[in-house]
């Protein structure tokens, strides 16, 4: 049978818990996931589980992604028989119903760091910025481990600004500030941190994933203050 719980709950059921704890371990789940995926969506064998968001007030349910058609027909067939409806947010799949809609949501960029460049005609308005940034002072971003050089007041300043810019801040990006203030990353994520003239102009985290490709997790910056070009100097640089 399938089953789909909040995880808060999987302290109800000991098999389930483990099953979890067991496949999390193989590969364990980056920020975003941990933080805004938190529905467990548990397969009838129970060898698998997917992370949703369940949308409890409007019958919601968006699996965080489909990876086969098995688990799209157990999870379609679990909202038809419960009122559902199945919100899919994923790449196109050839299995996905024929009345569905597409519905871009962000946009995602693979970077083949080896093979990164700013030179050639498609980088020229990146180059630009770049310029325009290492251009304006003593520019550098360089990778923080926690050191000293850099106080947790000066952080607090930057992502304090970004916050106040912001009509929301969800509660990954929240939890990431306070893991930075403390120090307190998990494994597998890395702190860059940009100035110019030894004002700190952002901080950028970014988190390996699984398959060992690494996804920027979060960027702080004051939007009010920040010049020109320092986030694409710092992804550059990075």
């Amino acid at each position: 049978m399938n089953v789909l719980l909040h995880e808060r709950d999987l302290n109800q059921d000991a098999a389930l818990a483990d099953l979890v704890a067991n496949i999390d371990a193989a590969a364990p789940p980056i920020g975003y996931e941990r933080l805004l995926y938190l529905h467990l969506f548990v397969m009838p064998d129970r060898r698998a589980y997917m992370r949703t968001i369940f949308d409890e007030a409007n019958g919601l349910v968006i699996p965080l992604h489909l990876p086969d058609v098995e688990t799209y027909c157990e999870l379609a067939g679990y909202c038809a028989d419960h009122g559902l409806t199945l919100l899919v947010m994923d790449a196109d799949r050839d299995f996905l119903a024929d009345d569905r809609r597409a519905v871009p949501v962000g946009v995602w960029q693979d970077i083949p760091v080896a093979d990164f460049t700013l030179e050639g005609r498609r980088m020229r308005k990146l180059r630009y910025l770049v310029k325009k940034f290492a251009g304006a002072g003593e520019a550098a971003t360089e990778e923080w481990n926690g050191g000293k050089s850099t106080s947790r007041e000066e952080l607090c300043t930057v992502m304090t600004a970004w916050a106040r810019a912001k009509s929301n801040v969800v509660e990954h990006s929240v939890v990431c500030m306070e893991e930075l203030l403390a120090g307190d990353l998990p494994d597998a994520h890395r702190v860059f941190l940009t100035r110019l003239d030894g004002q700190l102009c952002s901080v950028i985290v970014i988190e390996e994933s699984a398959d060992g490709t690494w996804i920027m997790d979060q960027e702080f910056y004051d939007p009010e203050t920040a010049p020109l070009g320092h986030m694409e100097f710092a992804v550059a640089q990075i």
